[in-house]
């Protein structure tokens, strides 16, 4: 709401619109409305970002047809509510990047991370597909190469063997948020059947119920998939001694007593139909087989020769319908990874290596993840966002390590402190910072007032009245300011040293 190119178009949709329209779908109150205020607060000038840097944006439309005041942003070649295609962002960024000075290395591997004497990590070592070798040197390195899952797009486990070389622990990788393999003979029977506002429970060995959600799943020649079963399967780490089975409510809107008038109407309206036919309205008629199969009963048996035990072994069957799961599918089918780099040895303010100089760590490879619905997506963002700005930070203002120092180089006059300070900051990438200037600048302040230099007292009264500052200018030359005046020469007079 509220960005130019929409305002062109005559559209006067505002972030309050926007806000609103978000928030009334908090039923539960479970939103952080200031998280949501500040979405809407600014959505228009990150819009706007992207098409001052040559993301197309088509015509607007509405969101929904009954919700005409508020709109989406398509980018060029969607359509609806999709988000077109992916290199209409890509690329703009990409230039935007290399415009930059950054530079991509395309079909090439990373193999190794180089360190120094010290162990700090200087650079990587990669193979290009020609089979040469490239060496990039650089002052930090971020790990950002995924997990183990979607080994497609280059998430092969290398980061995870990468950051162990160098004394990472790495938590055992498998897959979350992955479909689970049953050998119950329904799952293909019903292959292909997707299930809608069903409640699927996971338990345990004992009977206990470790997940409960309502909404769609899938069966397959394999077993189960869909969002239900992929939220599931995160709460599901204990294989090798643990074993599990899904109970599926597909009715979860009655209850029994409901449930059993319901199937009695269905059986008085048609009392000569067949059990089939009858089953055929309370589920799907791919399942109508197997629910038969479960009761032991005739397709062809009568709706009125139904008996009382039949009835309500189908309402116990349709309120928990069962089936036992022996594992998950392979980690390269899984969403994501579960599992990497162990984050207690990582610093969570900056992602760096608390045990390696110039290493930091992104997205899937640190043992972090989370529910499907955006969630993997956001620690993505929010740790490649944290690693980049801290490596940049860190390893371009201090090379030392991940903390601040303030080296101290003292001696006789003349004995060539200013040169090497010089000399070890250039070297070191940390600022310069000549303190013998700070006391030339209080020298000259002292000198404009007329005070005594040898009366402490004196001295002492008119600090509160200075304010001393530097700054560094292009050059890379620190200049020295006095209550914001520029006095970088001035304090070089003979009167003032």
């Amino acid at each position: 709401a509220g960005t130019e190119w929409q305002t062109a178009q005559g559209f006067t949709d505002t972030p309050d619109m926007m806000y609103d329209y978000l928030m009334s779908f908090d039923r539960d109150g479970i939103m952080d409305a200031d998280l949501v205020r500040t979405f809407c607060d600014n959505s228009a000038e990150n819009i706007q970002w992207l098409v001052d840097r040559g993301v197309q944006m088509q015509d607007v439309e509405p969101i929904h047809s009954s919700l005409t005041s508020w709109r989406v942003h398509n980018v060029k070649g969607g359509g609806g509510q999709t988000s077109g295609h992916g290199g209409q962002f890509t690329a703009p960024l990409t230039n935007l990047y290399e415009g930059n000075g950054g530079k991509i290395l395309y079909n090439c591997t990373a193999n190794e991370l180089l360190t120094d004497e010290s162990g700090a990590v200087v650079g990587v070592k990669g193979t290009m597909a020609d089979g040469s070798t490239v060496t990039v040197n650089a002052k930090g390195v971020i790990l950002a190469t995924g997990g183990a899952s979607s080994p497609a797009t280059g998430s092969t486990g290398d980061g995870y063997r990468m950051a162990a070389q160098l004394g990472h622990e790495i938590v055992p990788p498998h897959g979350s948020l992955v479909p689970l393999v049953s050998e119950d003979e329904a799952c293909r029977q019903m292959q292909g059947l997707a299930l809608k506002n069903v409640e699927l429970t996971v338990l345990n060995r004992k009977g206990k119920a470790i997940f409960r959600e309502f909404g769609e799943m899938l069966f397959t020649h394999f077993g189960v998939s869909g969002p239900l079963v992929l939220s599931a399967s995160a709460h599901l780490r204990n294989w090798e001694k643990e074993t599990y089975r899904l109970s599926i409510d597909l009715k979860p809107a009655l209850d029994e007593q409901k449930l059993e008038s319901r199937i009695l109407r269905d059986l008085g309206e048609a009392p000569n139909r067949s059990v089939e036919r009858i089953f055929s309205g309370l589920v799907p008629h791919s399942m109508v087989r197997v629910i038969l199969n479960r009761l032991g009963m005739d397709p062809q048996q009568q709706a009125n020769a139904v008996t009382r035990e039949q009835r309500r072994a189908l309402v116990q069957l349709l309120k928990r319908f069962t089936m036992p799961v022996t594992g998950p599918r392979p980690v390269a089918e899984a969403i994501i990874t579960s599992g990497g780099v162990k984050v207690g040895q990582v610093q969570p303010a900056t992602m760096a290596s608390k045990l390696v100089q110039g290493l930091y760590f992104a997205g899937e490879i640190l043992d972090v993840d989370a529910y499907t619905g955006g969630f993997n997506l956001q620690i993505a963002w929010a740790t490649g966002h944290c690693a980049g700005v801290s490596a940049a930070e860190e390893q371009g203002a201090n090379r030392m390590d991940n903390k601040r120092y303030a080296v101290a180089i003292d001696g006789p006059s003349g004995a060539g402190k200013s040169t090497l300070a010089k000399a070890a900051a250039a070297e070191l990438g940390i600022l310069y910072v000549d303190t013998g200037a700070i006391y030339r600048t209080i020298g000259l302040y002292a000198c404009r007032r007329e005070a005594d230099p040898h009366d402490l007292a004196a001295i002492i009264a008119l600090l509160p009245d200075i304010q001393v500052s530097m700054a560094y200018g292009e050059d890379g030359l620190q200049r020295m300011l006095l209550n914001g005046e520029d006095v970088t020469d001035v304090i070089r007079r003979p009167e003032i040293s």
